[in-house]
């Protein structure tokens, strides 16, 4: 079985700069967030799961509360970190004493690490990132615990998620209402639940808004800086592009911003691009230019999350959140209204 050294060894730093990456500390430390990407990938490549009874025998608070976050190890770390700082945050400001662990898992595969769940031994459980089969899942166990999803929606148990359709359809307004009759998408080729969803929302709501989106001038790469750059150098090889574009992450949308630079196409007097935003937002802030986002509010979320377990913990009570966040707009230098 993989330790924390072998995934520190793989990755190339110290076991101490992977226990913070771990704990939601990445940020708190200044590591790089292609350091956290090279973590998340030894853990990936390893199967890296964090022996956690062994943490809490080595503990002198053992008979804190365990609650567990439950992520799986693929490109959204960087979506991790900044909800566990969320949830770190509103434990210290409610001054809540519990031991907080991140459990890993494979999508698709969440009944493969639900164990200490189904023999209670972790007290509440945050669920994050589900596929839809993975929920299925949990919803077809009965718990004895309080357990809550992270922007997903489940029948049988407690959830807070932001509302997807009425994010992206504000982007599909704001491209509307400024005259556009046709827009262009640069999206994740990863089939993954919440980017699905994001896209098959966006062309319904340009469909009712009479905005018109060609297959060839929807563009599919990887969601990582180098494949949004080279996913917007094909774009701009296409014949009658539209000039307004919507990207499906900042992370695709950075990239993108780069290969304009690059081509000498200005934004946004050549183009203008509305991105959803998923990583800090200092990132996409302090881009060039600064992308004009639609945002899961993610502080809101993941305090709301802790806020409901901890409630649920103290009063000794039965979970039963169901809650929908309201989507952010940030008007930036890359589209004007």
């Amino acid at each position: 079985m993989a330790t924390i050294i072998d995934v520190a060894k793989l990755a190339g730093v110290s076991p101490t700069t992977v226990s913070f990456v771990l704990n939601g500390k990445g940020e708190e430390r200044n590591i790089p967030l292609k350091t956290c990407r090279r973590i998340e990938q030894a853990m990936s490549t390893l199967h890296y799961q964090p022996n956690m009874s062994a943490r809490r025998l080595r503990s002198h608070d053992s008979n804190k509360p365990v609650v567990a976050f439950f992520w799986p190890m693929n490109y959204l770390i960087h979506i991790m970190t900044m909800i566990i700082n969320g949830l770190l945050n509103k434990l210290n400001t409610m001054n809540f004493p519990c031991e907080f662990v991140v459990q890993t898992y494979e999508n698709d595969h969440i009944d493969s690490s639900t164990a200490l769940l189904i023999r209670s031994e972790y007290h509440a459980a945050i669920i994050g990132c589900a596929s839809q089969r993975d929920i299925d899942y949990i919803d077809s166990i009965s718990l004895n615990l309080p357990l809550i999803f992270v922007n997903r929606i489940s029948k049988r148990y407690s959830y807070v998620a932001v509302d997807i359709k009425k994010m992206v359809r504000i982007a599909a307004e704001m491209f509307a209402h400024k005259g556009y009759r046709s827009v262009g998408i640069l999206t994740s080729s990863h089939s993954y639940y919440a980017s699905d969803l994001r896209v098959k929302y966006f062309l319904e709501a340009s469909c009712e808004l009479g905005l018109s989106i060609e297959d060839r001038y929807v563009i599919r790469t990887a969601n990582s800086l180098r494949e949004g750059f080279q996913g917007m150098e094909r774009y701009l090889t296409l014949s009658g592009r539209p000039h307004g574009l919507f990207c499906n992450s900042d992370m695709i949308a950075l990239g993108a911003l780069a290969a304009c630079r690059s081509h000498g196409v200005s934004i946004p007097r050549d183009m203008e691009i509305i991105s959803v935003e998923l990583m800090d937002p200092q990132f996409v802030e302090y881009s060039w230019p600064p992308l004009t986002t639609v945002s899961m509010p993610t502080g809101e979320l993941s305090g709301r999350i802790m806020e409901s377990i901890i409630d649920a913990l103290r009063q000794k009570k039965t979970l039963n959140v169901q809650e929908f966040c309201e989507p952010e707009v940030f008007i930036r230098e890359s589209f004007k209204p």
